[in-house]
């Protein structure tokens, strides 16, 4: 079942058409990410789920209701949460308090705040905040203030204050930004562990968390969508290597005859972002011979041979052997 249906979104900046007649569904309880080259219009489609854009044309359909002409608080209430590109938090306040704010709107609805009551009063808004600092690692840094945490850190609180409201929809827009390694693996793994019932759209532009987490990936060029599908089908997509993840031309000498008589055979080599890297250092350690055209990047001898070792550097980065 469907819990966000997208159809026909066409949005405009003044001659800038950002989003071409976009169709997307999004399943209960899935994780579907969403990618794309840089300006491929995936922070624009993000701000016309919750309120921030109002597109042109199409309609946004949440649970059965148009999201369209909704203020973003009233979003947010519906059950939409989102985490920004760079952290959105209270930088003055304590972490246990950061996750308290959002924590009230919870009980309180519609952001209502009962001026009556004090904050120590509250029992049960600091019980459901502690237990989701627990959750995602938080405990007992919880009266530390804000502005002192790391990056990675900061990203675990905004999550926190996200999954406090207890979200049917949980957007994040590249939560893995900026982090280090260790960060996102920390990361991934969080976004594995916690709030598995609510529904993820991630937008990311590292594609080992993409692979690693979503259930169903939509492609965004130029505004469109131009695939989607399992991780697998995205994988071997023609359209998606060429488009976004870096299928490029490269020359091979392998003894085959190429369309143009010369013995030069071009073919395509898809290397997802990330992988290029561990493609090279697996050559290296092989000590292949390498022969690239001038200014493209090296290949090796053989369609075949190419696409073999490039699924050997993309089962190596998810731990999982070739032949699995």
């Amino acid at each position: 079942m469907a819990i966000l249906e997208v159809k026909d979104v066409n949005k405009a900046f003044g001659g800038l058409k950002a989003l071409n007649a976009v169709n997307l569904s999004v399943e209960e309880g899935t994780v579907h990410a969403i990618i794309g080259p840089n300006g491929a219009g995936k922070s624009t489609l993000l701000n016309c789920f919750v309120g921030r854009l109002i597109p042109d044309t199409g309609s946004v359909i949440f649970n059965g209701r148009s999201l369209l002409g909704i203020k973003p608080h009233e979003i947010n209430q519906t059950g939409v949460a989102r985490v920004f590109q760079t952290p959105e938090i209270f930088t003055d306040l304590s972490i246990l308090e950061n996750v308290m704010i959002p924590a009230f709107a919870k009980v309180d609805g519609s952001f209502r705040i009962n001026a009556w009551k004090t904050v120590g009063t509250r029992g049960e808004v600091r019980d459901m905040a502690e237990k989701v600092l627990e959750e995602v690692g938080l405990q007992e840094k919880r009266d530390i203030i804000a502005s002192s945490l790391s990056r990675g850190d900061k990203r675990r609180l905004e999550m926190a204050m996200c999954l406090v409201q207890d979200p049917k929809l949980l957007l994040l827009d590249e939560p893995t930004a900026g982090m280090s390694r260790a960060d996102t693996n920390n990361t991934v793994d969080l976004l594995q562990r916690v709030g598995t019932h609510i529904t993820k759209i991630v937008i990311e532009h590292d594609m080992h968390v993409v692979f690693s987490l979503a259930d169903h990936i939509s492609v965004l060029a130029q505004g469109t969508v131009i695939a989607g599908g399992k991780p697998e089908d995205i994988k071997g997509n023609p359209k998606v290597q060429e488009a976004y993840l870096g299928g490029r031309t490269h020359e091979c000498r392998n003894g085959e005859t190429g369309r143009n008589g010369s013995g030069a055979v071009r073919g395509r080599l898809f290397l997802l972002p990330g992988a290029a890297e561990l493609l090279r250092r697996e050559l290296y350690r092989s000590g292949r011979q390498l022969r690239c055209e001038a200014g493209r990047d090296p290949g090796i001898a053989g369609p075949e041979r190419r696409r073999q070792d490039v699924d050997a550097a993309y089962h190596r980065a998810h731990g999982r052997s070739a032949t699995a």
